[in-house]
């Protein structure tokens, strides 16, 4: 992979430097010293230059697991002044159990030569000094000096990459559901249709005072919400097309109060903050009405003592710096919808789920888990993509984002 590669590279610079600075003898810190200690030779300030510029942390332990050195990328990530870490042990960095077994590594190694603790891209856990724990890519380095051993450890924070590496997944396996649930969406309809058909010609040939007309009555209406259930897996799967026009998001935003007020009731005050000069998307009017309306009766749910539904409308330019840590996301000019409640939030192991078809943390019969899963593929239509944070007992935030009309 490419950070085994670069973590290679970093430490056979590493090892060269170091070589070059015990050649200059008088100039090399002794063994029980820092290899970055100050020194006049022209190889340990090079080395001291290389080790200081890199992102990666860079920690120097001898064999009792003592560290005496670090450098200023591994202050950042541990959050640890160089003061606080030289002379303590290394497993201060480390979480349970690894924190344990750390010296028990570095034993038998010297004892049996079982390089269990030496290689490249090894992915484990840090811990920083406030005690969080996080996920690193390790490459441990064996050198000696003057008859005693040292460790040279160089560690990326890859919190960044798992992040990524989950929202991959997680869309891929969105492709996936809506794939299968637009597949069965479209056969399953097909034949609701047809039964639909044989309903209505029954109802007209029946005579109107039999009693079997009130039972094809209800099976008319059971098929019908069936075919809405399947027009929303269809909108998910984006086999629904989508009328589009250019519109102010303002406007609907606007056009859609009245009518939020009515659907949420009396306990729930609707808020509106909508920027001026927001400009103009490209989108399916009726699907945002829609979009809105999803994210409102999930937030009134959300609130059944009452409360708050805030709606913001702004513009926000998105730089790569944000699409890092967003696979979804692509840099340019966009506009923000961002609907949020004070209700009783969404636990953090479901975040992940709530855009999935049927999902849903409801009481059974209270819902079909079919809301946030439409949203979820209506945005994706517009090109856009929807963020969401939220808190137990603090409320929730969803934005959606959608590109900025460019003529």
């Amino acid at each position: 992979m490419d950070e085994a590669k670069f973590l290679k590279k970093r430490i056979s610079e590493l090892e060269r430097e170091i070589g070059a600075c015990r050649s200059g003898d008088s100039n090399c810190s002794d063994g029980n010293s820092s290899v970055l200690s100050n020194g006049a030779g022209d190889g340990e300030e090079r080395l001291r230059s290389i080790v200081e510029c890199v992102i990666d942390a860079i920690i120097m332990i001898n064999s009792r697991g003592l560290i005496l050195s670090v450098n200023t990328a591994a202050t950042r990530i541990f959050q640890y002044s160089r003061e606080e870490l030289v002379g303590e042990n290394v497993s201060i960095l480390m979480p349970e159990p690894f924190r344990a077994l750390h010296d028990t590594f570095i034993d038998n190694y010297l004892e049996t030569g079982e390089e269990k603790i030496i290689g490249v891209g090894r992915e484990t856990l840090g811990k920083r000094k406030d005690g969080h724990v996080f996920p690193i890519d390790i490459s441990v380095a064996k050198f000696e000096q003057r008859g005693q051993i040292f460790f040279t450890g160089i560690v990326r924070d890859i919190t960044q990459r798992k992040q990524l590496e989950e929202q991959l997944r997680q869309a891929e396996k969105m492709e996936s559901v809506g794939r299968l649930a637009g597949g069965i969406a479209h056969d399953f309809n097909n034949q609701l249709g047809m039964i639909l058909f044989d309903v209505d010609l029954l109802l007209e040939d029946i005579d109107p005072q039999d009693p079997i007309r009130g039972d094809l009555k209800k099976i008319r209406e059971v098929m019908v919400r069936s075919a809405e259930l399947t027009r929303q897996l269809l909108v998910f799967s984006r086999r629904q097309p989508l009328q589009m026009s250019v519109i102010d998001l303002g406007s609907q935003v606007s056009d859609m109060y009245r009518m939020l007020d009515r659907l949420l009731g009396a306990d729930i005050t609707v808020d509106i903050d909508l920027d001026e000069d927001v400009p103009l998307v490209l989108a399916d009017s009726g699907s945002i009405d829609q979009v809105i309306v999803n994210f409102a009766l999930n937030s009134r749910d959300a609130m059944p003592d009452g409360g708050e539904l805030r709606i913001k409308l702004f513009s926000v330019d998105i730089d790569s710096v944000y699409c890092d840590s967003n696979s979804q996301a692509k840099p340019g000019a966009y506009v923000c919808l961002s609907i949020s409640d004070n209700g009783t939030g969404i636990d953090q192991e479901n975040i992940t789920q709530i855009f999935e078809p049927f999902f849903t943390t409801k009481e059974v019969g209270k819902g079909t888990g079919l809301g946030l899963s439409v949203v979820y593929g209506i945005i994706q239509e517009h090109a856009g993509w929807v963020a969401v944070e939220s808190q137990i007992n603090i409320g929730t935030e969803f934005c959606i984002y959608i590109p900025v009309h460019k003529n």
